[in-house]
């Protein structure tokens, strides 16, 4: 068995194998997975069970192999680089993992958590906000978008649930979550568009074609030389290949949700409104 375990250099704890980490969880938490405290401080831990040799066989030719990290551990890296270019990233504490002749068995995430915050999937659902809210949230996290862009790092899962959005006070906070399938690349091209079309998904289903502007049009800010016929078209090509894929796997994570089934054919968004957008001054 071989057990790493990466710690955020910022850190004081120091652990050295899993059970420590398990150990700490236990001593000032209520649960070793979910929303708890590791020494009194408020985390979310993300961990898998021990996994059976039959699926550490298939796991091993696709992204779990042994010549690839774990989801968690990548995940960990990302977020250390998001938030080291800037980026409101989640702050990540601790990751582990533990493979038995190189086949991954047990992976482990802890994150600091975000208090005051939700999903920008459930601000759109469960909170009646105001048109100004909207557009301005819209149009910061487009900026945003397009910044982690320009880094050339591409999350790879930017749906709208791995967006945090906190509202203390007045101006809305951002956090990315979740991007254990980011990579960095030099020429983001697709991948970029993908990012677009996980937003789109359900954007297209929940805000109205001036909010989706805002977005796009505070992501050209960010990236000026773009041309916005042509993103524009590969988002619609990602949003529709991604809604595709969900309605033919019907994952069970998403079963709550499907009376929010995404449109297929939302109205397109018209580039001459994204253009008069970031010439105006209502930003």
């Amino acid at each position: 068995m071989a057990e790493k375990i990466y710690i955020d250099p910022e850190l004081p704890e120091d652990f050295t194998s899993i059970n420590d980490i398990y150990q700490a969880l236990k001593a000032t938490g209520t649960h070793l997975s979910g929303f708890t405290l590791l020494k009194s401080r408020p985390v979310y831990v993300k961990s898998s069970s021990p996994i059976s040799l039959k699926r550490q066989i298939r796991n091993a030719f696709r992204s779990t192999g042994p010549w690839r990290s774990a989801p968690r551990v990548r995940e960990f890296h990302n977020l250390l680089k998001l938030r080291e270019r800037g980026l409101p990233a989640v702050r990540p504490l601790v990751a582990a993992e533990n493979r038995v002749f190189g086949f991954l068995e047990h992976q482990l995430l802890i994150t600091e958590r975000v208090v005051d915050s939700n999903s920008l999937f459930d601000l759109a659902v469960q909170e009646k906000l105001e048109q100004d809210q909207l557009l301005s949230i819209n149009r910061r996290l487009g900026h945003l978008v397009g910044r982690m862009h320009n880094t050339g790092f591409c999350h790879g899962d930017l749906f709208m649930r791995n967006i945090l959005v906190g509202r203390n006070g007045g101006e809305p906070s951002f956090h990315f979550i979740d991007c254990h399938q980011g990579r960095w690349t030099r020429l983001p091209g697709r991948a970029c568009a993908y990012d677009l079309g996980c937003y789109e998904k359900w954007a297209a289903t929940l805000f109205d074609e001036t909010t989706r502007g805002h977005f796009f049009a505070g992501y050209l800010e960010a990236r000026p030389g773009e041309n916005i016929e042509k993103l524009l078209r590969l988002t619609d090509r990602a949003r529709q290949r991604i809604v595709l894929r969900r309605q033919k796997r019907k994952r069970n994570i998403h079963k709550k949700k499907q009376h929010l089934d995404p449109t297929f054919n939302p109205a397109p968004l018209d580039p001459a409104l994204i253009s008069s957008l970031l010439n105006s001054q209502d930003k």
